[in-house]
């Protein structure tokens, strides 16, 4: 297995979510990341220009690492555009997301999964002809507020995924986003985990909150997700053996997960409320106290060399950590 590092561990000091004057380049990144030593980055920001491609593979295979695409989108023709940029800097593997939409009015998450299920069909035959591989996250919405978006949950993702039964589509296993459906985080992973063509390796932390609760990312092996079950787990079963990139994607953020909000239930199915007794009492014995204050450097008014370091130094621990488990585990 390889330890990779994803540009949105990095998000702040991209410039999201803060306001930064300089954000960090895909060249600093790369450069970052051949300090840190890992195997392997995955990029979301990749240009539209050949000559820019060239210099990241160049860049890329100077420092060893290994490249993997991030796209947003199943559309067959924008999706077909990230899978030939991979292809073009010697990427094996695409990683995007449904973007489906639970709460959205008038499309029912049904029909918007057969349509899922039709646009991936399509995107296999690109993907198996350029030779790339596509790994379809289980996708969540930062939701801080209130609910006006959400993705699918990881066992929808696999529902789909057997629909269009391609070697060349599976999934980005995301275990941090499983919370945020009340879904079992090991349940999930073995279900996808035969599909799994690259993985966010990730950690939360998890409290109550009077609307129902909130998780923030945390260091790798300071949460409460068993990453070393996630490892063996993906490590005996992923069909990509031991090329298979556990992306560290250990941004800091904080999330709600208002399942005590009316509204939160209108995108679910009645059968899903099945899942919260167990979900009350896995919040009973792993989550911490209301009072926990979860708030973000940026939150605490922290400023922005500060915040930015600390999103660095989060995340170089997630990387030795890693390092560490797989070193243990010979994975």
């Amino acid at each position: 297995m390889k330890v990779g590092i994803s540009e949105w561990s990095l998000h702040q000091n991209f410039g999201r979510f803060v306001e930064n004057p300089h954000p960090m380049t895909v060249a600093q990144f790369l450069d970052l990341a051949g300090q840190w030593k890992v195997d392997a980055v995955q990029i979301e920001s990749i240009p539209d220009d050949r000559a820019k491609l060239d210099a990241i593979r160049d860049q890329a295979g100077k420092l060893g690492l290994t490249i993997e695409v991030e796209a947003c989108t199943i559309d067959p023709p924008k999706l077909r555009q990230k899978i030939e940029a991979a292809k073009h800097l010697g990427a094996k593997v695409v990683r995007t997301f449904p973007d489906l939409d639970r709460y959205r009015k008038g499309d029912p998450l049904p029909e918007q999964m057969k349509r899922a299920v039709k646009a991936l069909k399509q995107v296999a035959k690109d993907a198996k002809e350029l030779d790339v591989y596509v790994g379809v996250e289980n996708h969540q919405s930062l939701v801080t507020d209130r609910v006006t978006y959400q993705d699918i949950s990881g066992m929808e993702l696999a529902e789909i995924l057997d629909e269009v039964n391609s070697p060349f589509v599976g999934a980005c296993l995301d275990a941090g986003n499983v919370f945020a459906y009340l879904d079992d985080v090991m349940e999930t992973a073995k279900r996808l985990a035969p599909r799994v063509m690259t993985c966010h390796f990730k950690d939360y932390r998890i409290k109550r909150n009077f609307r129902g609760a909130e998780e923030a990312g945390c260091p790798l092996g300071t949460g409460i997700i068993d990453l070393e079950a996630i490892v063996k787990l993906l490590r005996d079963n992923s069909p990509r053996g031991n090329e298979l990139c556990l992306q560290i994607e250990s941004p800091v953020e904080r999330i709600l997960i208002p399942f005590l909000d009316a509204d939160w239930w209108s995108g679910y199915q009645p059968a899903d409320a099945q899942r919260l007794p167990a979900y009350l009492k896995f919040l009973a014995e792993k989550g911490e106290p209301s009072e926990t204050d979860f708030r973000l450097p940026a939150e605490l008014g922290k400023g922005l060399e500060e915040i930015l370091e600390h999103e660095k130094q989060y995340n170089f621990q997630s990387v030795q950590y890693t390092r560490a488990l797989l070193a243990r585990l010979k994975a």
